[in-house]
Parts: C-alpha cells; structure tokens; sequence
C-alpha cells in the first residue's frame, strides 16, 4: 500500500475491503468464550488471513462477504469437559 500513497484511491480500497471480510468474521465469530466457542486461532493464523486477503479485488467490491471459515485452521489441543455452574454460581468442571 505504501507505493499507492497515503489517502490515494487504491490505498483505501484496500483497507475498506479488508475492514468488510473483518466485520463479516466479526459478526460471525464475536462472543464471550466462556459461553461459546471461538475459533481464535484459526482467526488468527497466517493462512486463514492470507485466504481472506486474497478476496479482495481492484476493480470491484464486496459490501457483504460472507465470514470465512477459520475453524479449518484450528488446532484441537485438548478435549475438556464442560463447565457447570452450581446454584451459588460457583464454576464447577468435572474432572475427566
């Protein structure tokens, strides 16, 4: 982007069309990870960003992607059992 100039036209279409695959993911995979899972690893890795980043086209535009699919880039490095909360909400997990 730096040889496109700062403000020119295809710097901020770039930048617009990464911030709209970002906000579809967001949409999709925003939450409270102790409610429900979050694929923040597959999110986060360099493939699953380069996968998304090879969406974005110079002469169109997507106002609506649809969120990718970070999970294929998730590691599974542990099975655990769920948590449970108590009457007193005290956070219970069973040891398995």
């Amino acid at each position: 982007m730096a040889k496109w100039g700062h403000n020119s036209a295809d710097t901020l279409h770039v930048m617009i069309e990464a911030m709209h695959l970002a906000y579809a993911d967001r949409g999709a995979y925003m939450g409270d990870a102790d409610f429900v899972p979050i694929p923040i690893e597959g999110l986060l890795n360099p493939d699953y960003v380069a996968s998304r980043s090879a969406l974005i086209e110079m002469d169109t535009t997507n106002e609506s992607p649809p969120p990718g699919n970070p999970w294929l880039y998730e590691r599974i490095t542990s099975i655990s059992a769920p948590k449970v909360a108590s009457a007193e909400r005290a956070a219970i997990q069973p040891i398995s």
